[in-house]
């Protein structure tokens, strides 16, 4: 589940959920001559309650929260181009930036570890 989120967030959020979808009618937007967004992605929630015994049972980020921290949010799914001059390829190149779900990695990592070697 979700924290709770007071009504004055809330009526923030719908606000700036307004403003964006009125300033970006559609996909790709190009943001400024060298920066496009393909995709703003999803928010993915990562609250639990908190482990430490407290007594108010809110929600909080996990300190090894992937997709969040107290100063950022990376929507999963984000998408953008930027292009950047580069002295190896003496030219300017388009890079992409993806942020995607590696929660699954994480999973599969933590399962390799807790698992005994294996004979290969």
């Amino acid at each position: 589940g979700m924290p709770e989120v007071s009504a004055e967030k809330a009526a923030a959020a719908r606000k700036a959920r307004t403003a964006l979808q009125e300033t970006v009618s559609r996909l790709p937007h190009r943001v400024s001559e060298g920066h496009t967004v393909r995709s703003f992605g999803r928010i993915k929630p990562e609250w639990q309650r908190r482990r430490d015994g407290g007594r108010d049972g809110t929600l909080h980020p996990p300190h090894d929260a992937l997709y969040s921290s107290p100063h950022a949010i990376h929507p999963v799914g984000f998408s953008c181009d930027r292009l950047e001059f580069s002295p190896v390829h003496g030219r300017v190149i388009k890079i992409r930036c993806d942020i995607l779900d590696g929660s699954g990695l994480r999973e599969g990592r933590e399962r390799k570890r807790t698992r005994p070697n294996d004979a290969r």
